[in-house]
């Protein structure tokens, strides 16, 4: 069995503001700059993040809770974890989980979606590195 390599982390967590879109989107071309992303699949991951965001957002409008990003960095793929509040994308009969669905199906590698502590969801973004 192949032992998992340590990965470098780093980690935001962002106030409930519409503004901290443009922090996101410098840290994740940041993040995947340092990767050995393209400039496409760190667009993919800024479509994806946007999206994420923006559920946070719609669900949180009179609240208090902060949005957390971590960016866990491979040497064959770049992990993105989000946690806040909002929309499960599980949920096969709200129309707005199906489009992001759409969306993070198109821009990701591959996504996955849990439930967290109380009303939060976690939301893993994977993106392969290809040399």
């Amino acid at each position: 069995m192949a032992e998992e390599q340590a990965a470098d982390v780093i980690s935001l967590t962002l106030p409930h503001m519409d503004e901290m879109r443009t922090v996101i989107r410098l840290t994740t071309v940041a993040v995947a700059s340092r990767t050995g992303l393209t400039i496409d699949q760190a667009d993919d991951l800024n479509t994806a993040l946007d999206e994420l965001s923006r559920l946070f957002h719609e669900s949180t409008i009179n609240n208090e809770s902060d949005f957390h990003i971590e960016y866990f960095i491979y040497s064959d793929r770049l992990e993105v974890i989000t946690i806040g509040p909002g929309h499960s994308l599980t949920n096969n009969n709200a129309e707005i989980s199906r489009y992001s669905r759409f969306i993070l199906e198109n821009v990701c590698d591959s996504y996955e979606n849990h439930p967290f502590k109380k009303d939060d969801q976690l939301i893993k973004l994977i993106k392969y590195i290809h040399r």
